[in-house]
This record gives structure tokens, sequence and C-alpha cells, in this order.
């Protein structure tokens, strides 16, 4: 996202971060000597975390100076994404965890109090995510922020209740294609059912494996 040494955690007083015009406690204050794969670990609360991390191959770039924000999900979040780690078992599903894990890492840093409603930032995966600040509470993507500003040597993390996962890319149209139409995920039938076109335009039909039912 391969030191995985199990540090002391000390909490911290109660803390109230001011975000935008609204409020995120409690804090957890962690040894801002360790870097954030350590920091993580240390949390007990994002083991699926580190071991994806593990699997992907991105601890050591998580482990370089920084500074990194790292959106970081909690087991249970991991466990309620039913996200499996020994189904990543091909470097295509391999680079799909990485996409995931890169999704939650900013390459700079954004502690609480540079947050506002609508900022957007641009992930280290190259995709976009955007905050929510409304009725105290602090959301990027559909994932609410229950822990902010958990201090490490090379950045900060905002722990989250929620996976977030990558949009998806807009298939590009073929060059004489007006539109396009292919199997949706179940394989048994067209992802476009509903389509009005004018005289003159052309339909592509498009599927991947000619294995699938159609």
């Amino acid at each position: 996202m391969n030191t995985r040494m199990i540090m002391p955690i000390i909490i911290g007083m109660y803390v109230t971060f001011t975000i935008g015009a609204m409020s995120l406690s409690p804090i957890v204050a962690a040894e801002e000597s360790d870097d954030i794969p350590i920091t993580a670990q240390s949390t007990g609360e994002h083991d699926a975390l580190v071991a994806a991390l593990t699997q992907a191959n991105l601890v050591s770039a998580l482990q370089a100076p920084g500074p990194f924000t790292v959106f970081a999900p909690t087991d249970a979040a991991f466990a309620a994404a039913g996200i499996d780690l020994a189904s990543f078992d091909t470097d295509e599903e391999n680079a799909t965890l990485v996409d995931i894990l890169t999704y939650h890492v900013y390459s700079g840093s954004v502690e609480s109090s540079a947050v506002t409603d609508g900022l957007t930032v641009t992930m280290l995966n190259g995709d976009d995510a955007t905050f929510t600040v409304a009725d105290g509470a602090v959301r990027i993507g559909d994932a609410t922020v229950t822990t902010a500003d958990v201090m490490a040597s090379n950045g900060v993390i905002h722990v989250i209740d929620k996976v977030l996962m990558p949009p998806v890319d807009e298939p590009a149209i073929p060059e004489g294609c007006d539109y396009v139409i292919g199997i949706d995920d179940t394989g048994l039938a067209y992802d476009n059912i509903d389509l009005a076109i004018e005289v003159g335009q052309t339909v592509c039909w498009i599927w991947e494996d000619e294995s699938m039912a159609h």
C-alpha cells in the first residue's frame, strides 16, 4: 500500500479537533516516531489493512519519507466489505487490490484542521475523493472518519468505517461506435437493456470472454 512489529499504543486524552465548522473526537495518540505501517499495526484494529498492504507489496512504499495521508479502514470495515485476501491470487487480482489500497492514500499531509466541506483530493491511484462535512460528521466518499489525526513519522492516519472503492472507469467507446452494449456482471444479461438510438447511429456489441453466456 515488511516490517510487522507490534508497538505499544498510548491512548491519549479525548481531544476535540475542529474540521471546518464541525468537530470530531476522540483522537488516538500514537508514537510519532513510528512510520505509517507500524502505527497502523499498533492501533489493534488495522490488522486486515496491514495484511493487505503486505500482500500488495505496499508496506515499503508507506515507509518512505512522505508525507502521506492514509484513510485506514478498520478490521470490521474489511470484514463488511467481504474482502478475502486469499482470493487475490493472480497478478490481475493483486493489481485490483493495489488499486483499492492506493485509493486510501493521498501523497501529502491533510490534517483535520485543513478539511473543509467539498474538499477534493487526488489519491495515489489517480482517482479523486471528496470530503463531506455535515451534521457533526466528516466523510470521505461514503466512509465516515471515526478517529482523526493519528500522527506518524511520515504522515497522518484518519480511521474510517468503510473500505473505499475506486470509481469504475467508463469503458472507452471504440472508433466507429456510437454506443457499446456488453454483458453485465452476471454473464447472463446485457448491461444496457434500454437504449434509444437515432437513424444512422452504430451500436457495438462487445464482451471480453467468449465463454460467457450470450
